[in-house]
């Protein structure tokens, strides 16, 4: 009886031994959790290279944006989030990127997309001499960013509503593509589209293809020309062929 009575008085600190280490344990992995590092698994380490803060909607977020090492690069991963103010809320996402991360500085954005008042999240992970690709996240009111997709530097006009997209091409910008957009709840609609395309070079003058169209909210277009693209002293002439 007596040794009954001498192992329960000894188990006890060994029961509040292990409470005391899964709190512990649990303080450790919350603390992980908001550190600079977010270790996928054993094999791969996100490394917080970039750290900001952004204001959206009175609430203070921070922002972390991650590189993963690929052999000799460093490649941009992700994007970490929280809320500041409620902790509670926070996220992350994955990038694309075809930038090195090892030689340059990550270029992000905040501009409200689809009018609401509240800004939303764009990534480029593109950058070229005269056009610039981004991933784009919609804010949403519980604080979470959702995925619009990937499109050329989108152009708000809080005005008309829409949102506006360019390309340039070959031939010293001769050739092009602008798009415009509108949203129908949260999905981006395209609805106008302006193109040219090279069609063929004679003599001096190379002639391009013209194509538009669009429809409501956009307008009624369905239009196809013809167009010459030729040097005039030391101006370029663009001109539709009659």
């Amino acid at each position: 009886m007596s040794n009954n009575n001498s192992f329960s008085i000894l188990r006890r600190p060994v029961t509040f031994n292990l409470l005391l280490v899964g709190i512990l344990a649990v303080l450790l992995n919350l603390y992980c959790q908001g550190s600079a590092k977010y270790n996928v698994n054993k094999n791969t380490k996100r490394e917080c290279f970039v750290k900001f803060n952004q204001l959206i909607d009175g609430s203070q977020y921070e922002f972390c944006i991650t590189r993963v090492k690929h052999g000799e690069e460093y490649l941009y991963d992700s994007v970490f989030y929280k809320n500041r103010t409620d902790t509670a809320t926070q996220g992350s996402f994955g990038v694309s990127s075809e930038l090195d991360a090892n030689s340059t500085v990550p270029n992000w954005n905040f501009q409200d997309i689809n009018f609401d008042g509240s800004v939303d999240f764009c990534f480029y992970s593109l950058r070229g001499t005269a056009n610039m690709t981004g991933q784009y996240w919609l804010y949403s009111k519980n604080g979470i960013f959702r995925y619009l997709g990937k499109y050329p530097a989108l152009v708000p006009d809080s005005r008309s509503k829409l949102i506006c997209s360019y390309e340039r091409g070959d031939y010293a910008g001769g050739e092009y593509e602008s798009k415009e957009y509108f949203f129908d709840r949260d999905s981006l609609v395209e609805c106008r589209t302006l193109s040219q395309k090279f069609n063929a070079t004679v003599g001096d003058t190379t002639f391009f293809i013209l194509m538009e169209t669009a429809r409501p909210p956009c307008g009624i277009i369905d239009r196809k020309a013809r167009v010459k693209m030729f040097q005039l002293g030391d101006s370029t002439v663009i001109d539709t062929v009659r």
